[in-house]
């Protein structure tokens, strides 16, 4: 599946309900939604709305005291535990993000039948059950493409999967998340600011526009502020999805197996674009556009591979599998790397799960043998394995794929 090909439509701006410096937004203390009732709490599949513990020794009324005595607004779903500070956003007349939206409003009023399909004007309460919705869906479809499901994983670390067979399906993981013990955390902001001293209270000193962590116990932790994409340019809902989307791919990547080994940065990075994409293309913070007016067509990122690759102004495979630092990383690497593994996955689909996998297995071999998901000497690598093909052979096969598929400026 290739999620970032899509027409250009009208970028007309949708505004935050509340600037910044403002006083703090006042909102219903209990959820209109569920209206704090146990059968509707569980019809929405939510196992709580807090208080509850999101990491060891670490619990929502801690967080909420660091964050200055703030009312943040807690769920914890089936892998998720989530909390929102992000302030009513009103939809305008964006076309692509009112698709989107009214998409998702629909999901969403199967599980919550209080939810208007037809509001204009999305509270906090909505735009957190819109991202606990929009995280589970994200899971399911990295499950899909791993090739995994939640029996695959153990309950426990001492009780074995109960769904695979003998000899099948081992080294999982301790714990049912993907392998993990606990549920992976996000917390999503209005102001930098606020998230930035949750940051300094449990990730450390150095300041981030948003950040990916570890949490005491092992919690897989990633979080955001919607004033990000204001600095983009935007202040479009989608634009935040996408950063959330493309930030949550590498916990998820990090966190298969429960194997707490780094992935590859080309793939994680290629995947966690894909994702960002498919929840709004127009708008990456790793790629910046020419401009932010309607007619700027820089976000389609195909027709510009289709010249980066003819002019021969893109890394070789082989070079693209030794990156380590994401910061050095170009805009043309960005989409390098987003095309590449957007076209592994698209051309097949079985082999891509393998890859993904074998990059994920946790370490079986003595000290001083190659970590996992790299290969011994004389021996394939992961990609090799899964697709048959050397580095080289990949690279001319998607050079070939990216000027007979994406169209030229």
């Amino acid at each position: 599946m290739l999620r970032g090909t899509c027409v250009a439509l009208a970028l007309a701006g949708a505004v935050s309900a509340q600037d910044e410096g403002s006083t703090p937004e006042v909102f219903e203390k209990v959820d209109p939604y569920t209206r704090g009732k146990s059968d509707l709490v569980d019809r929405a599949g939510y196992v709580s709305m807090g208080p509850f513990q999101i990491a060891e020794s670490l619990d929502t009324p801690e967080v909420e005291e660091v964050l200055g005595g703030l009312h943040v607004l807690w769920v914890e779903t089936a892998h998720f535990r989530l909390g929102s500070l992000l302030q009513s956003y009103r939809r305008g007349t964006d076309d692509l993000e009112e698709k989107k939206l009214a998409g998702e409003l629909a999901r969403l009023a199967k599980s919550l039948p209080r939810v208007r399909k037809d509001v204009r004007e999305l509270d906090p309460w909505l735009r957190m059950h819109l991202y606990a919705q929009r995280l589970e869906e994200q899971y399911a479809e990295f499950q899909r493409l791993a090739g995994v499901k939640d029996a695959d994983f153990a309950p426990s670390s001492s009780a074995p999967p109960s769904s695979a067979p003998s000899g099948e399906r081992r080294d999982m993981g301790p714990g049912p998340y993907l392998g993990n013990e606990r549920k992976f955390v996000v917390l999503l902001t209005e102001r930098s600011s606020q998230l930035q001293r949750f940051a300094r209270r449990w990730i450390g000193p150095e300041e981030s526009s948003w950040y990916r962590a570890r949490l005491p116990g092992g919690a897989w932790f990633f979080g955001a502020p919607a004033e990000v994409t204001q600095k983009m340019g935007t202040t479009l809902d989608s634009a935040l999805h996408a950063l959330v989307a493309s930030g949550l791919t590498y916990e998820l990547c990090d966190g298969l197996r429960g194997s707490q080994r780094i992935q590859p940065l080309w793939l994680k990075h290629g995947l966690g674009l894909d994702f960002g994409r498919a929840a709004e293309p127009r708008w990456c913070v790793h790629v910046p556009r020419e401009s932010t007016e309607p007619d700027d067509k820089t976000w389609q990122w195909e027709p510009r591979l289709n010249a980066l690759v003819a002019n021969d102004f893109v890394a070789p495979w082989h070079e693209m599998l030794e990156w380590k630092d994401g910061r050095k990383l170009e805009a043309r690497d960005h989409m390098t790397a987003w095309s590449r593994v957007a076209w592994l996955e698209e051309t097949d689909p079985k082999a891509f799960t393998a890859l993904i996998l074998a990059m994920s297995a946790p370490p079986s071999v003595p000290a001083g043998d190659p970590a996992p998901g790299e290969a011994k000497p004389g021996a394939k690598s992961p990609l090799e394995a899964a697709y048959g093909k050397t580095p080289e052979q990949l690279d001319e096969a998607w050079r070939k794929w990216v000027r007979r598929k994406y169209p030229r400026k």
